[in-house]
């Protein structure tokens, strides 16, 4: 293998200040919130808001995120090529930030058209917010290794944005609806109103990401970034496949049971006020489990942190069958699953962060943004399957929006909530066991590459 290039000296953790660390958090932080509030109640909207069938809503969620794949390949390739002032991929954030400002609020607006007005409507409107979600999303995680190759630095930088990331998930999840109907409440459009709000704050945490970090780890490409290389970086990176392929089959399930929580305490216990205690019991250990997540990451490896603690919590959430009524115990369980998955994904996108060195020993180049890319394909294909299998569910089983529904719905309903949902999650990391690119490995890379992971 030829010679590859190298950067001019490693990264160490003192080299990152909290000022930087904390700039970084406010993009993810920001841009979670408007992801949270689509992945999750946009369905809702069109169903209950804009009038759409279920299984047309959950089709044009999958048709629309399956088209903005072409839009993620592009944005990292453009990402990986470019060169400026600025960086590789900090402008992108710059200028994207004010498109999602204006896509989230036209999601969540409904206008008085046909039935296949609102349904045009509603698949441009999303087509855009996704693209622009795309243009600002795919740089941004490119950073995570631009900013520093050392092991613990990474995991570091991994855990806070996580952690912000799940702090602006809680924010939409649990402050979503009640202002809404607070909003609703007095002559004003809830949902819009919130949307618009929401793409605000992304903006504005772009911005703040763009003004505070630094890309430390850049090498310059010496042949351009192309869908053929990015094909063969695929083909030679086993640990990247098996590690987007788990991913996938985790963030689908994840966003099937967070949007038919909503069904679910809204007709099996008939009171939608529980989907915000639901969200804050979830979230809020979500957050404590990435902060301990460093922690256990060193104590027993990335690998066992990243499956061990989702097979965990795929087996309480099919524990939740069997308390089904009893809200408090309930609510318990799903604390225990939000601390276990806080765990698991900090591992996981660390473990992500670590493939750019192996993808570089095998292809020669430093593709974050391909890399990236394909990660955020990777959450789209999950977020579209998840979202179109409600739809599709929700239709299979009969249900009819704002209506009382049968016995058979409401038990099929708690079924996908609790066993469909826990038994896919054990499903999910069983095909990440061959995964091995663990710490050890990861040092051989660096070694090989000329650096030092110390």
């Amino acid at each position: 293998m030829e010679k590859l290039p190298t950067t001019s000296a490693p990264s160490k953790p003192a080299s990152l200040p909290p000022r930087e660390l904390f700039s970084y958090c406010a993009g993810t932080a920001g841009s979670n919130i408007t992801y949270s509030l689509a992945a999750t109640y946009l369905i809702v909207f069109y169903t209950d808001v804009a009038g759409l069938a279920a299984a047309t809503a959950g089709t044009l969620l999958l048709i629309v995120r399956a088209l903005n794949a072409i839009a993620d390949i592009a944005v990292g390739i453009a990402a990986d090529n470019t060169k400026s002032r600025h960086g590789k991929f900090r402008p992108y954030l710059l200028y994207g930030g004010p498109l999602i400002f204006v896509a989230t609020a036209l999601c969540f607006f409904s206008p008085q058209l046909s039935a296949n007005g609102k349904l045009a409507y509603a698949f441009c409107t999303f087509l855009f917010w996704s693209l622009a979600y795309s243009l600002c999303d795919t740089p941004y995680w490119s950073l995570t290794p631009a900013m520093s190759s050392e092991p613990a630095t990474r995991t570091r930088i991994v855990a806070a944005s996580r952690t912000s990331s799940q702090a602006g998930a809680l924010v939409a999840m649990v402050g979503a609806l009640p202002l809404v109907r607070w909003l609703d409440g007095r002559g004003m459009s809830g949902w819009t109103t919130v949307a618009a709000l929401a793409g605000l704050l992304c903006a504005i945490g772009y911005l703040v990401t763009f003004r505070g970090v630094r890309e430390r780890e850049t090498v310059p490409r010496r042949q351009p970034q192309s869908p053929a290389r990015i094909y063969r970086l695929l083909l030679r990176h086993a640990p990247l496949r098996q590690l987007l392929g788990a991913s996938f089959l985790l963030e689908t399930t994840t966003t099937l049971r967070a949007a038919i929580a909503i069904y679910y305490f809204k007709y099996c216990h008939g009171n939608e006020t529980l989907v915000p205690f639901y969200m804050f019991f979830y979230f809020a250990p979500t957050i404590a489990g990435c902060m301990l997540a460093p922690a256990a990451c060193r104590k027993f490896g990335k690998i066992n942190i990243a499956r061990r603690p989702i097979l965990v919590s795929g087996a309480l959430t099919i524990a939740m069958w069997f308390v089904r009524d009893h809200v408090a115990a309930l609510l318990a369980l799903v604390a225990l699953t939000g601390l276990l998955e806080g765990l698991g994904n900090i591992a996981r996108m660390s473990c992500l962060a670590d493939c750019v060195e192996y993808g570089q020993l095998a292809a020669g180049e430093r593709d974050e943004g391909a890399i990236s890319a394909l990660n955020i394909i990777k959450t789209k294909f999950a977020a579209a399957a998840g979202g179109a299998a409600i739809g599709w569910l929700l239709g299979a089983i009969g249900f009819q929006a704002n209506a009382a529904q049968s016995a058979n719905t409401l038990r099929a309903l708690a079924l996908i909530f609790t066993v469909v949902t826990g038994a896919a999650l054990i499903i999910s990391m069983l095909s990440m066991r061959r995964y091995a690119l663990d710490e050890r490995r990861y040092k051989e890379v660096l070694d090989t590459l000329g650096r030092s992971s110390r």
